[in-house]
């Protein structure tokens, strides 16, 4: 039977460049995501820290995903289920950085 290569050490120096280069990205972008909650929670909404929890949550989920994964404990088809939890780990940073970042619309908010 034939297995996937790890999603995460590729075979090849490149394939391992593109992944540290995105990772890099995904985790700077978890950052800033949480920070930015941090410091509007203290000031505007506590549901701006809720939003960090959940994002720091969910990166902490998807590392140890990852972590299993290098090491071969899970198996092949894993994969789509890291690369799903990802792409929701990347939309929630979205709408936490819009929802933080936003201004009210209205002049009684």
């Amino acid at each position: 039977m034939e297995y996937d290569p790890p999603l995460f050490e590729g075979t090849t120096t490149q394939e391992r460049y593109i992944n540290n280069v995105i990772s890099f990205f995904v985790m700077c972008f978890v950052l800033f995501t949480l920070a930015s909650s941090i410091i509007h929670g203290f000031g505007k909404s506590p549901v701006h820290l809720l939003f960090g929890i959940c994002v720091l949550v969910f990166a902490l989920c998807l590392r140890k995903l990852i972590k299993w994964w290098n090491i071969g404990d899970l198996d092949p088809k894993f994969k789509w289920v890291i690369i799903a939890h990802a792409g929701s780990l990347s939309l929630l940073c979205v709408v936490a950085n819009v929802y933080i970042w936003a201004t009210p619309s209205c002049s009684v908010c």
